[in-house]
């Protein structure tokens, strides 16, 4: 797939939202505080689309705190589409998808 500017961001910004068990905490930084946000209105946006919202929580959210190595998105993918079910093709547009809308509501340029 094509990659795009905000892809690598985007993906730790979800990761970032799970692994500060989604809620917003004072010490955070304003910069992390609307990452969260725009996670969280991201996930609203999608609550119509419960398939997006299941690749987005096994691909991004699943082992929260881990580091994403290089093939770890594939392993994750590959999982989701086995759970979900769906081809992996389709679980890359879902987050393509999801990671979209979290630009918009961050306000990032796409």
């Amino acid at each position: 797939m094509k990659k795009d500017h905000t892809r690598d961001y985007v993906t730790a910004a979800f990761a970032y939202y799970a692994e500060t068990g989604r809620s917003e905490r004072e010490t955070l930084k304003e910069a992390e505080i609307s990452d969260i946000m725009a996670v969280q209105k991201t996930l609203r946006a999608l609550e119509n689309k419960p398939e997006v919202l299941e690749a987005v929580r096994t691909v991004y959210f699943d082992d929260p705190g881990r580091v994403f190595g290089k093939g770890e998105i594939s392993r994750r993918v590959v999982k989701a589409s086995m759970e979900i079910p769906a081809s992996e093709r389709q679980v890359y547009r879902w987050l393509n998808d999801a990671r979209r809308v979290f630009s918009l509501e961050r306000g990032m340029r796409i």
